[in-house]
């Protein structure tokens, strides 16, 4: 794919949104404010009513002042993360297309530096932003950190970021160079435009889409284009995980369940080894929720989140063992029968 010096290269920025004007707004705002100005800014807009275009419109001739354009896209399909993310892809006109989250504050120089890569690296097919997530130095925080890597649940490692055959990704705590990567945070992603002729977000999932939609779209991109993507260790972005407008925790687990299996069947060989890693994932997950409440109870203080996620865990494991033909085949319409709106 060709890479165009930084000038020449249209960046469409596409914000997926739901109820959270205010986390929306700043996001807006921190966009109208990059030294390098993308080439259009979309808000697909997932709302109940009009909160999120309220937001839209007054910052339009902002947006328009600095060199840009601001649309506001109603989403008329089934909502979810997934379809509005690919009606962002369709209503957009840029050479590379980059998703953030409404709950994202990006660093004024972020565009500029995600040009960059591209400008660097010819053969980059998509570039990521870093976040550093929430990875503790502390002892507390490295222990867990370890626990989790020794169960092959999401871990955190110096200049990784790749698929374990758990189908569970590491992520950089620290990132010393531009690195490759095998999958993609979905709060900052960023793709050339030829990626879609190939790969489109997976409208199966409902809703919000916890499990990893983002895993499951950039690891099929990965493997289509091997050492393509890469992480921009100067694109920084605040990632402020606003809790408003997810699901319950319940809904949470057991989506979270069901979707990790549907992408592992889809993405990984049915292998012994990554069968074994995904069942031991899967029992690290529920050991893990299970010592997390051993603690608290000895501290004195009775956790019930935690006692509630182990259960919910069960319930998921469970879930996934009753219905693995249907998630195997993509039909998960049964979930619809097991969430609570």
């Amino acid at each position: 794919m060709p890479s165009p010096t930084d000038a020449d290269i249209r960046i469409s920025v596409v914000i997926s949104t739901y109820n959270r004007p205010a986390d929306l707004r700043n996001a807006l705002e921190s966009l109208s404010i990059q030294s390098l100005m993308p080439f259009e800014v979309l808000v697909v807009d997932d709302s109940d009513g009009t909160v999120a275009e309220d937001v839209v419109e007054p910052l339009r001739e902002v947006i328009r002042e600095r060199g840009s354009r601001l649309e506001y896209v109603r989403n008329t399909r089934k909502k979810g993360l997934t379809v509005a993310r690919n009606l962002g892809v369709d209503r957009s006109g840029g050479d590379v297309v980059l998703f953030i989250d409404d709950d994202v504050v990006l660093d004024k120089d972020y565009v500029g530096h995600i040009a960059d890569v591209y400008s660097s690296h010819p053969g980059a097919v998509g570039v990521q932003g870093f976040h550093g997530g929430d990875f503790s130095p502390s002892f507390t925080g490295r222990l867990g950190n370890a626990i989790d890597r020794a169960f092959m649940i999401w871990f955190y490692s110096k200049d990784s970021c790749k698929v374990m055959p758990s189908f569970y990704p590491t992520y950089p705590h620290v990132v010393t160079r531009v690195i490759p990567c095998q999958w993609f945070s979905g709060c900052n992603m960023s793709y050339r435009r030829e990626v879609f002729v190939e790969e489109r977000f997976d409208e199966t999932l409902r809703r919000y889409c916890p499990g990893g939609e983002d895993l499951d779209f950039s690891y099929r991109v990965w493997k289509r284009h091997p050492g393509s993507l890469f992480l921009a260790p100067e694109a920084k972005l605040e990632h402020r995980y606003t809790p408003s407008s997810r699901p319950p925790k319940r809904n949470f687990v057991l989506m979270q369940a069901v979707y990790r299996r549907y992408f592992a069947f889809k993405n990984m060989d049915p292998t012994f080894r990554h069968n074994l890693a995904y069942s031991w994932s899967a029992i690290g997950k529920m050991a893990t929720s299970l010592i997390r409440n051993m603690k608290a109870q000895a501290a004195g203080r009775l956790n019930e989140p935690c006692l509630l996620e182990l259960k919910y865990s069960l319930e998921g494991w469970a879930l996934c063992h009753r219905h693995r033909r249907a998630i195997r085949a993509g039909h998960l319409e049964f979930l619809d029968e097991y969430l609570e709106y």
